[in-house]
């Protein structure tokens, strides 16, 4: 797992996952449009939590005489799509997904690190595309409220996910067995699972007293939030109807970071806030 900085000026990211694209001018196409066309108008940095392409093969549970092109092709149509949030500076990065993953499985290519190749032709080089393998931890720089030129650190987990998505409990469960491999966190994502939930655990933070003065240790609560990402599934006669998915909801989170600094007693904190906005296109 990798581990990166990146500067965030505005404090605002979405993210999207498990679109499935499966080929051009289709309804999940139609939608993932409008949301790179929201980020860029309102300068909102983007991340991609993998399984934007279907990706299906021979042994695949998705038939793939419903893709209409090849794979290839695919991989070009979303670099096409991707290009002008890569220009902007604005696509932090991209995950590899289990759908993507069968091209390793099969014959070790992977589709998505070569889409993130391309765009890095195109990005700026103080915002390339990063290539975020199956999961990564994004560190956020953003400005301090009441502070000039002071800075902040929000620690972002983002996974594609695995498992655990055949009721709305498990899909959740799933999702915060990640504090059990990233610690401390202030913010755990997912999709894989066709799911959408924001839940959160409020937890004590240990704090000491600064300097070789005081004796009175503080306990001040902090609260860490849990994404978990719905799906874009097409339905029609597609193994997701199939199998008896629910259908999708298009829901997606618009998420604000904020840090204001305050006094406690004589300990002086960040006070951290995450912000959610919903967006439905």
């Amino acid at each position: 797992m990798d581990a990166w900085l990146i500067d965030l000026p505005k404090r605002k990211f979405f993210v999207m996952g498990d679109t499935h694209l499966h080929y051009p001018n289709d309804k999940n196409d139609h939608t993932l449009r409008k949301y790179v066309k929201y980020c860029l108008e309102n300068q909102i940095h983007f991340i991609d939590a993998g399984d934007t392409l279907d990706f299906s093969t021979r042994t695949s549970k998705t038939n793939p005489n419903e893709t209409h092109i090849s794979n290839h092709e695919l991989k070009k149509y979303l670099v096409d799509i991707y290009k002008p949030l890569a220009q902007a500076g604005l696509l932090d990065g991209i995950i590899e997904g289990n759908h993507t993953m069968r091209a390793w499985d099969s014959c070790g290519l992977l589709p998505i690190e070569d889409v993130v190749d391309r765009l890095n032709s195109f990005a700026p080089p103080s915002n390339h595309v990063r290539y975020l393998k199956s999961r990564a931890v994004i560190v956020y720089k953003i400005p301090v409220k009441g502070e000039k030129n002071q800075q902040g650190f929000f620690k972002i987990y983002v996974g594609h996910g695995a498992g655990g998505g055949a009721t709305d409990g498990g899909a959740v469960n799933a999702l915060k067995k990640n504090l059990s491999v990233v610690r401390n966190a202030d913010l755990y994502i997912e999709g894989h699972r066709g799911k959408c939930s924001v839940t959160y655990n409020e937890i004590l933070d240990i704090e000491l007293p600064r300097g070789s003065q005081g004796t009175k240790v503080y306990l001040n609560p902090s609260e860490i939030k849990f994404i978990q990402l719905p799906g874009l599934h097409f339905t029609k006669d597609s193994y997701a109807e199939q199998k008896g998915y629910p259908p999708s909801n298009h829901t997606h989170f618009v998420i604000e970071l904020c840090i204001a600094r305050k006094n406690n007693d004589r300990i002086r904190r960040n006070s951290k806030k995450i912000l959610i906005t919903e967006l439905n296109f």
